[in-house]
């Protein structure tokens, strides 16, 4: 990029027109800040992304042009050269910064079709790359040779690779785990150990999950990527879950699945689609267990569908003339001992 205005009235348009761009920029900055405009480019992330694609390295080239227009005037020619430089390099880093942000709209808008939303890792690695290798672009169209950035910034990589070695084994397992994506944002995990919650964030160095009681638990991508989890979905995503009641042995179990069954119908919790279903779990031993398969519409739904579910079997049991009966255990006595218990205890 050459900036060298020869005269004035041909220095007066071309300062004009930048004007009219930077103009242009700002005025789409602000106008992105009002609730409508918000509001819009949500629901149309890629036409927002590309007028910031076009927009944002065409403000900044502008803005340069008029800088070093004005040095220019002055005839400070070194202070000029050095913003037209910067200028250049500007427009280099935006045009990678715009590629980024229509490919990140471009996961944004699969993400609101239902697909999994972008983590913040993801999106941190993806603007670094692309705004890198707009660098990397600028360096090659100077004719500037990368070969001594190269050799520095692996000198350098290499001393903080030593000194942050845990930080960056937590940051390459978000990546990891963003790639994966084993879980999203929204997702309830549970632990072997029985703690479970809600991710609320995956960043660079650790997950964040809310727990039941608003507590948060913050894990380290490095140890979560080690640690065996059960993913139990997040709202929109069906749960099931087996509920186990026992009922006395004397009672016909075709007449108590009948029961359930329609105890299982009445309760508003529970999806009709897949249809719930009610088996003789245990018929081996008595009380008879009986096994009722539902499904929620989410896991948070499954608190309050479990005791409906519960209440509803309860009273279909008892207007029916039968209990929820406690297990039964049988003890067997051998005589000998029962025989030498008596004799120790004889006055």
């Amino acid at each position: 990029m050459n900036i060298d205005p020869s005269s004035g009235s041909i220095l007066n348009a071309g300062q004009l027109s930048a004007a009219l761009v930077v103009t242009l920029f700002l005025v789409w900055t602000l106008a992105r800040q009002v609730r409508v405009v918000r509001a819009f480019l949500r629901r149309y992330r890629r036409g927002g992304a590309i007028l910031d694609f076009v927009l944002l390295p065409a403000g900044v080239y502008a803005a340069g042009y008029l800088v070093a227009s004005t040095l220019g005037d002055y005839d400070l020619g070194e202070w000029q050269a050095f913003v037209e430089g910067l200028t250049h390099l500007g427009v280099f880093l935006a045009f990678g910064y715009g590629a980024a942000r229509i490919v990140a709209a471009r996961i944004e808008e699969r993400a609101d079709g239902g697909q999994r939303p972008m983590s913040r890792i993801a999106r941190t690695t993806l603007f670094a790359a692309c705004i890198f290798a707009g660098f990397l672009l600028f360096l090659i169209t100077n004719n500037y040779s990368p070969t001594k950035l190269y050799v520095s910034t692996g000198a350098v990589a290499a001393i903080l690779a030593f000194a942050m070695q845990q930080t960056l084994g937590d940051f390459f397992s978000g990546l990891a785990l963003s790639i994966e994506k084993p879980f999203r944002t929204g997702d309830r995990l549970r632990f072997d150990d029985g703690s479970e919650g809600v991710v609320v964030d995956i960043n660079w160095r650790s997950t964040q999950l809310q727990s039941m009681n608003g507590g948060m638990y913050v894990i380290p991508n490095a140890m979560l990527s080690r640690q065996r989890f059960l993913n139990l979905r997040g709202a929109g995503q069906t749960y099931a879950q087996g509920f186990d009641i026992r009922v006395s042995g004397a009672a016909d179990p075709r007449e108590v699945i009948a029961l359930l069954s329609e105890a299982v119908s009445r309760c508003q919790s529970v999806l009709r689609t897949p249809a719930p279903v009610v088996r003789l779990k245990d018929g081996s031993i008595r009380p008879y267990t009986y096994s009722a398969w539902v499904h929620f519409p989410d896991y948070p739904a499954m608190f309050a569908g479990r005791e409906e579910l519960y209440l509803e079997m309860h009273a279909a049991l008892r207007a029916a003339g039968l209990e929820v009966a406690a297990p039964i255990h049988d003890i067997r006595l051998d005589p000998a001992d029962t025989a030498a218990s008596g004799a120790h205890h004889r006055p």
